[in-house]
């Protein structure tokens, strides 16, 4: 709801993701909740907030927390993120292999740079069996 409240509302571009991307609060509390349920949908909470986890909930929640290497555009097209390119090659019966170029000058809420041993690291963690 904009009212005289809120402003400046972008919608989302993200396919799994709640329709907006911002929207400045002009007066109040800067605290806004939005429900994943709101409106009769069948969703009652955000659940886990684990960045692997990937139910629809989940989704909505974490493309506010978290960024990926890439994003998806509206249309569900793969668009850079932290990652600025990247290459695939086919590896003869193993699949394939990505090489990403990592976004500069970006760090973690903590001030740690991003890296690519963080990136490693998610991934080690997304293809483990623990």
């Amino acid at each position: 709801v904009l009212n005289r409240r809120f402003a400046g509302f972008v919608p989302s571009s993200q396919t799994y993701s709640y329709p907006i991307e911002s929207v400045q609060v002009l007066s109040g509390s800067k605290n806004v909740t939005i429900a994943p349920g709101a409106g009769g949908a069948m969703l009652t909470s955000v659940g886990d907030l684990h960045p692997h986890m990937y139910s629809p909930n989940q989704l909505f929640t974490q493309a506010w927390m978290y960024e990926g290497l890439v994003s998806y555009g509206q249309n569900g097209e793969i668009m850079p993120a932290l990652a600025t390119k990247w290459e695939s090659e086919d590896i003869e019966g193993a699949g394939q292999r990505f090489n990403f170029t990592l976004r500069q000058g970006v760090t973690f809420h903590d001030g740690t740079d991003f890296s690519c041993e963080a990136v490693k690291l998610n991934f080690d963690h997304v293809l483990s069996d623990g």
